[in-house]
């Protein structure tokens, strides 16, 4: 290859990495906090599906409070969606790897968890941001 040639490809290469965004850390690299703690509403059978030391707090809805984790067994994602009129409501959804996860609540709502951000860093319509990665349509 030419030299001239080669100093383009890597300018041009160069230039594409600067456009691409950085995904946010996944929640669980970051250290933990009290409020990361599952309420004890969350019953035992939930709190044993996932890895303890790996639940964070998301963060809140005006109905929910919603908690992403590491499962316990496959090392999947796991959302823990608690309603505020009655946390013993609570509901806990795992996806393999490191692949989004979707949680509904019987009678209202749906969260997804997105690994590498919100895409666009915005919900679609229709959603509002939980965090980072959370987004609920309730």
């Amino acid at each position: 290859m030419r030299p001239r040639l080669a100093g383009v490809l890597v300018a041009g290469a160069l230039a594409l990495s600067g456009c691409v965004a950085t995904p946010p850390p996944l929640p669980f690299e970051e250290e933990s906090a009290v409020a990361d703690e599952l309420p004890r509403t969350i019953s035992q059978d939930a709190r044993d599906s996932v890895e303890a030391s790996t639940v964070r707090y998301q963060g809140s809805t005006d109905a929910v409070e919603v908690w992403a984790a590491r499962e316990e067994v496959d090392r999947g994602i796991c959302l823990v969606v608690a309603p505020l009129s009655d946390p013993s409501g609570w509901v806990v959804g795992c996806g393999g790897g490191n692949i989004g996860t979707s949680v509904s609540l019987t009678g209202g709502g749906d969260y997804e968890f997105y690994p590498q951000g919100l895409p666009e860093g915005e919900p679609r319509e229709g959603w509002v941001a939980v965090s980072d990665y959370v987004i609920a349509r309730e």
